[in-house]
């Protein structure tokens, strides 16, 4: 399902630049922007339906999710679910309770409460003994981009979902890659 490029023809392409003095741009919402600097380098994108349910695996590893629930993570667990993926939610869980959820587990599911919230360092740390995946949305603060570095051996990054999940399929192709690498 890869796409491919028929590159054969780009010497043919021809650009009209006789209008290019009439292009105006409004940068009227430029402040508005944001760039989305993850690692896509290693993606790549499944490009089937969102809402198919998710059973092209004899083997459904567990996702645990900790945390309290938000409406911005219900949704998204909500969708996750609906798309067949095998989901735990514990929230004030702790001590050897939580301990033993972790070591059931394949992937560990942290989703940001709000917009700049932190990366919860505390809790990797507090994961990376019961060795499963870690899949985290980026930090959302410019100060912790080099968290994503430092972390990169041990957390999987993926964008940060919007709330109207019309990028949720990101998340979805990132959970498919772990299971695809839990399964190896």
């Amino acid at each position: 399902d890869e796409l491919t490029i028929d590159e054969s023809h780009i010497d043919e392409l021809t650009i009209d630049e006789s209008h290019i003095d009439e292009l105006t741009i409004d940068e009227s919402h430029i402040d508005e922007l944001t760039i989305d600097e993850s690692p896509i380098d290693e993606l790549t994108i499944d490009e089937s339906p969102i809402d198919e349910p998710n059973t092209n695996y004899s083997f459904t590893p567990l996702i645990l999710f900790i945390g309290t629930i938000n409406e911005r993570r219900k949704k998204i667990l909500n969708k996750l679910e609906k798309n067949g993926y095998n989901l735990k939610i514990v929230s004030k869980t702790f001590g050897e309770e939580l301990i033993d959820e972790i070591k059931k587990c394949d992937i560990i599911l942290n989703l940001h409460y709000y917009d700049n919230a932190i990366l919860e360092v505390f809790r990797i740390h507090d994961i990376l003994p019961y060795n499963c995946q870690i899949l985290s949305e980026n930090p959302s603060t410019l100060k912790e981009k080099k968290l994503v570095e430092k972390y990169k051996e041990t957390v999987t990054f993926f964008p940060i979902i919007n709330d109207n999940l019309n990028n949720i399929h990101i998340l979805f192709q990132f959970i498919k890659n772990s299971f695809k690498t839990i399964i190896n």
